[in-house]
């Protein structure tokens, strides 16, 4: 082992002292290090409070929630795709689906899907796209946070020609979706078919890559699934073995084609709205990045062993829950929440409030118990909500909740503002609210073999919800009522409450705390 030179002077290997010369090239290489190093740290902004931020971008995989009109005239619109941006230009592709309602309550009817081209600008923070999709032109104006994974704003749509109406000022919000690629570890949960394994537990592991990002509507999925055991090399399923698949991701919405190795078709992974197959999306989730079914079933399986005919009537069908990069995944019930935060448009105090819905939906193959909602909502001084909750998930808020697999319950956040803002705050943001979504996680910790402690935690999700402050001052109440007695007699006092709807304070009345008629007319301007 070396040992560290107490002698500050620089010695030779070989013991000798450096040479006059070689002293000059040492301190010369020293300076090009001290000045490399200064540069670094100027280019890094020194650690000062001045550090420039890296400039967010467009360019990825977003799925897109956009609010139904409120006539119901039509419902779905821009689903998922990808976006590619230069410079401040955008280009991409997103999938759609336009429905139209049904006749006396009867389903809806899809009148146009497939996919649309995104054109758009993102200036800063500013984002405005524009989605051709079919008869029907929607153009979303909002902005883009910070971290780059999170738009929204308003949006508005043209007449659909039969297929959706003219609206404007409708809510949107995009999140974008990280790559799919990495090990995938989970299992297949039979549900039912010919082949007869109802109720089994089928272990997976594999593979999965995604294509490049071309600004389509979707982007190409390939990989392989693997049902043996890695020790013994045997398999448990009966249907398949080493199977490959191919298929394509928009949005965080995925559909894989099983094939086998002879290029055959064995079976389909989630399905498109109205197929016999229910969705099967790509999330995150605390423990990692998920594949699982949004419903049941979500994949069909027909093989020589496990024969059956279509998606409708497979051999084997079922939920699934692949976790992606990571082991633990699919080994907690996963509960799936959209949109993940919401956006209030400006309103007054008087007009009636605006509702927009949280779904909570359980997308794993087992029933999740001890499920709960937590609220946290801002007061006004007159101590009435600015935001108000009601759900069908729970009797009431904080009490526990189950969801069976595929079920789903909702929330509906009322907003009403009833407050300014505080000095300094954006008008756009300032009332703010939070749902939490408790998720139970069961974790067995062994401290020594005469200690068992069986604890249950929480896994907490929020929703953020925001919503714009008032913006004006105006008096509560037009008309103050006197009585019409003669000018010359008192009347009993009547009491006018004033309330400041701006962002900053207003200069209060002084004077005595009686004043005559005329002379509060005059500085009030009641009418």
């Amino acid at each position: 082992m070396q040992k560290l030179i107490k002698d500050p002077t620089l010695f030779r290997a070989n013991r000798e002292r450096l040479s006059p010369m070689s002293w000059g090239v040492c301190a010369k290489g020293l300076w090009i290090l001290f000045l490399a190093a200064t540069m670094l740290l100027c280019s890094c902004g020194g650690g000062s409070s001045s550090v420039s931020q890296i400039p967010v971008t467009l360019s990825g995989n977003w799925q897109f929630t956009v609010a139904n009109p409120a006539d119901r005239s039509f419902s779905g619109g821009i689903q998922g795709g990808f976006l590619v941006q230069k410079n401040r230009s955008v280009t991409g592709g997103v999938a759609f689906s336009v429905s139209l309602p049904g006749q006396s309550g009867g389903s809806s009817t899809v009148c146009g899907s497939g996919s649309a081209p995104v054109t758009g600008t993102l200036s800063g923070q500013n984002v405005t796209l524009t989605a051709v999709a079919g008869a029907q032109t929607f153009v979303f104006t909002g902005v883009l946070d910070l971290s780059g994974s999170i738009m929204a704003g308003t949006y508005t749509s043209s007449d659909g020609a039969g297929c959706g109406t003219a609206q404007t000022d409708l809510q949107w919000s995009a999140t974008l979706v990280p790559p799919l690629f990495g090990t995938i570890q989970g299992s297949f949960n039979s549900l039912g078919g010919s082949a007869g394994l109802s109720n089994q537990l089928f272990p997976v592991t594999g593979t999965i890559n995604q294509g490049d990002n071309v600004g389509g509507s979707s982007a190409t999925i390939t990989g392989t699934l693997n049902f043996f055991d890695p020790i013994t090399l045997l398999g448990d399923y009966p249907c398949l073995t080493t199977p490959t698949f191919t298929g394509q991701i928009s949005g965080n919405s995925v559909i894989l084609q099983i094939i086998g190795a002879d290029g055959s078709n064995l079976g389909q992974i989630g399905g498109s709205v109205g197929s016999a197959l229910s969705a099967v999306t790509f999330d995150l989730m605390p423990s990692g990045g998920v594949l699982h079914s949004a419903g049941s079933p979500a994949y069909a399986v027909n093989t020589k062993t496990c024969a059956g005919v279509g998606l409708s009537n497979a051999g084997d069908f079922g939920n699934l829950c692949l976790g992606v990069g990571s082991s633990k995944a699919c080994q907690q019930p996963t509960v799936t929440i959209s949109p993940k935060f919401l956006t209030f448009s400006a309103q007054s105090s008087s007009s009636p409030p605006t509702t927009q819905t949280i779904s909570l939906t359980n997308s794993s193959s087992s029933a999740i118990n001890g499920l709960q909602l937590q609220w946290d909502t801002s007061m006004n001084l007159n101590g009435l909500p600015n935001f108000t909750e009601t759900d069908n998930c729970a009797a009431s808020i904080g009490l526990s909740f189950s969801l069976a697999p595929g079920q789903f319950c909702t929330a509906q956040i009322s907003f009403t503002p009833q407050q300014s803002c505080v000095p300094g705050v954006p008008t756009s943001s300032c009332l703010t609210a939070t749902l939490s979504v408790l998720s139970p996680l069961a974790e067995n910790d062994y401290q020594d073999e005469n200690d068992y402690l069986d604890d249950i935690d929480y896994s907490v999700v929020p929703v953020p919800i925001t919503g714009p402050g008032l913006g004006s001052t105006s008096a509560m109440g037009s008309k103050v009522p006197f009585a019409a007695d003669g000018a010359s007699e008192r009347t009993p006092l009547q009491r006018l409450s004033f309330t400041n709807h701006r962002e900053h304070p207003v200069q209060s009345l002084t004077g005595s705390g009686y004043r005559n008629f005329e002379d509060v007319r005059h500085n009030a301007d009641i009418d």
